[in-house]
């Protein structure tokens, strides 16, 4: 892997050569060192220690953009990478789908102040011990309970990365991030029964692992469903757990973006300023989160990032831009720029949904009978983006005046996204701590749209 002093000279020579071309260009690369292994039926199943490296080269020229990436970091690669990117912006310069605002680079200032990104590189853990972790995924599921009869997916991973950006407008950052994660799925079984649970896990501190408690929490999970039975078809009182609750709101996310807006596919164009979701709703978008995976110092660009208001109290304060769609549609930049396949996007880094004042307990006692939905299955196949309605299998429990009857399996919980957020009349005062990038609590939902037994 080269050196920062080293990427600096390779970019210094071909920032001349795009000077000569009339062109700006843009590099980042990343080096990034991984571990993962998992067990399975007490065996040694997948294991892997690698190292990644790449380089992606953005040239502006005119109003043509070419992109283009190599995961050889040699001095010629890099060249003919940038060459390659070169070519495609003054071809698309000429064509008829050059965009109407001339692209620019970001003048990056000085990143972010963000500590607790980087712990180690996790070189000082021997391996063994991480083969012990990723064993005790599995084993400790398994010993939980005799029913609990099969791990069929577990693992434990860490990561370390560094990232640089190198731009012809003076930009040179670099930022260093590890993190490491584990997850176990248990399934358990009684008689012709069979359930499944799943936990997750984030941090960048190993002090943080607790193996035994993510195998025994997935073992739970599995164990609590069996029995299960399906609810009556009818409109229902839920409580969405904080987790299920963590997707839907990644789900509605996408309809912040400016390009959505600008590509008129977002549900919320033209609702800036508007009452758009519950009026207990606060949101942020928070890059500065370091425990939270999307926590950046400075975005795709350059930009150095900062908390973002999304909602307060149920009103739509801000669009997220990257420095394009910032300047294309007057929006404020938010530094919200990620890196596509063929294009800067956009994207939302840690959200956070502003705590409740009840327990969970409490929700559950908001109605005489109310389904706790703990799971929701097929979440990107079930969601109509266009439109914002789902319908999701889902699983859970019956509460019965605040006291659980009985789990609850085979319904499909289905509605509008927009108007079930809209709807919340309830939040609790816990967040979901399955290592996620959006941080939500338990939402009491009214008059739901539940198809069980008929």
């Amino acid at each position: 892997m080269m050196t920062s002093s080293e990427l600096q000279k390779e970019f210094d020579r071909i920032e001349a050569l795009a000077k000569k071309e009339g062109a700006e260009v843009e590099m980042t690369v990343s080096q990034a060192e991984s571990f993962s292994a998992g067990y399975q039926q007490r065996k040694l199943k997948k294991y892997s220690s690698d190292n990644a490296v790449s380089a992606s080269f953005r040239v502006l020229y005119g109003k043509g953009t070419g992109v283009s990436t190599t995961e050889k970091m040699d001095a010629e690669a890099l060249r003919q990478t940038f060459n390659e990117a070169l070519q495609t912006a003054k071809d698309l310069s000429k064509s008829k789908t050059a965009q109407d605002l001339e692209p620019a680079l970001f003048q990056g200032a000085k990143p972010s102040e963000l500590k607790g990104l980087f712990h180690s590189d996790y070189s000082e853990i021997p391996v063994k011990d991480k083969l012990a972790w990723a064993e005790d995924l599995e084993k400790f599921a398994l010993e939980f309970d005799p029913r609990v009869t099969n791990v069929p997916y577990s693992g434990y991973s860490n990561s370390a990365s560094e990232r640089f950006l190198f731009n012809s407008k003076g930009t040179r950052l670099n930022s260093r991030s590890s993190h490491l994660s584990a997850y176990s799925y248990a399934l358990a079984k009684h008689g012709e029964d069979s359930k499944a649970g799943y936990t997750s896990f984030f941090s960048r501190s190993p002090a943080e692992l607790n193996a035994k408690t993510i195998a025994h929490t997935a073992a739970q999970k599995s164990l609590d469903l069996l029995g299960a039975v399906q609810p009556d078809t009818g409109r229902w009182t839920v409580v969405l757990t904080n987790e299920v609750a963590s997707e839907l709101v990644g789900l509605a996310l996408g309809h912040f973006s400016a390009k959505a807006l600008d590509e008129n596919t977002s549900l919320l164009k033209d609702k800036k300023g508007e009452k758009v979701f519950s009026d207990l709703f606060n949101w942020v978008d928070d890059p500065l989160q370091a425990h939270m995976p999307g926590a950046r110092a400075f975005d795709a660009e350059g930009a150095a990032t900062r908390k973002t208001p999304l909602v307060e109290k149920g009103v739509l304060s801000n669009y997220l831009t990257n420095y394009f769609y910032s300047r294309k549609m007057n929006l404020p930049h938010t530094a919200s720029a990620v890196r596509g396949a063929a294009e800067m996007d956009i994207s939302s880094s840690n959200v956070i949904v502003e705590k409740g004042q009840k327990t969970r307990e409490e929700l559950l006692k908001s109605d005489r009978k109310v389904i706790l939905i703990t799971e929701v299955q097929a979440i990107h196949s079930g969601y109509k983006d266009a439109t914002g309605d789902f319908s999701l299998p889902s699983s859970g429990f019956l509460y019965e005046n605040g006291a659980m009857v009985s789990p609850l399996h085979q319904f499909v919980f289905s509605g509008n996204l927009m108007s079930l957020l809209k709807n919340v009349s309830g939040l609790s005062n816990q967040w979901n701590t399955d290592g996620g990038s959006v941080l939500a609590t338990d939402l009491l939902v009214p008059d739901i749209s539940i198809a069980g037994k008929t």
